[in-house]
């Protein structure tokens, strides 16, 4: 592994004038904006361009003179970044009846057909299709071939839909750790 710049090691968890300076700088950055980037790449850094902005051809040029495996990891982190911001945006979404029939039509298309078909919701979202009425579950008339169930086991917004054959997990967190492993 290459260093780049030899320094200290400070956990902010266990040294607070670590935290008290990472703290005057964040706000120091809020405040002056550019002005203090500049500030801070002259003091740590020894550079202070006349714009911090890069053409393309000056990205292009910095990234083939990088190391492969360094614009790997750093792809690999931008990757993981977006989508730990998704699924923050996605969990903070209102749960809403058109969304809940969405996931479960979704998880249904997955099913080969069959006789006995079971959808596990989250006892609140379940609740909610049942109060607005919703014509997905009139769909379940015969309780012993095609049910809705409560499950604490499935978060909010996604279900399980199990048949004899196999059961199809339309959960979220299943959906995003799918996209990760698929990206990553």
């Amino acid at each position: 592994m290459k260093t780049f710049k030899e320094g200290g090691h400070r956990l902010f968890e266990r040294d607070p004038e670590t935290a008290r300076i990472v703290s005057e700088m964040l706000l120091d950055l809020e405040k002056n904006g550019l002005a203090a980037v500049r500030k801070y790449s002259a003091k740590f850094d020894d550079w202070n361009p006349q714009s911090f902005e890069l053409s393309e051809a000056q990205i292009a040029e910095a990234v083939a003179r990088t190391d492969p495996q360094v614009v790997r990891d750093t792809e690999n982190m931008m990757v993981s970044l977006a989508l730990e911001m998704a699924r923050k945006l996605v969990s903070d979404m209102p749960i809403s009846v058109p969304m809940l029939e969405a996931a479960v039509r979704d998880a249904l298309t997955h099913v080969e057909s069959s006789s006995q078909v079971t959808v596990r919701l989250h006892p609140a979202d379940l609740e909610l299709l049942q109060t607005a009425g919703s014509p997905l579950l009139a769909s379940a008339q015969d309780p012993n071939d095609f049910r809705f169930l409560s499950s604490v086991e499935v978060s909010r917004g996604g279900c399980l839909v199990e048949t004899r054959f196999g059961t199809v997990d339309a959960r979220r967190e299943t959906k995003f750790d799918l996209l990760k492993k698929n990206l990553l």
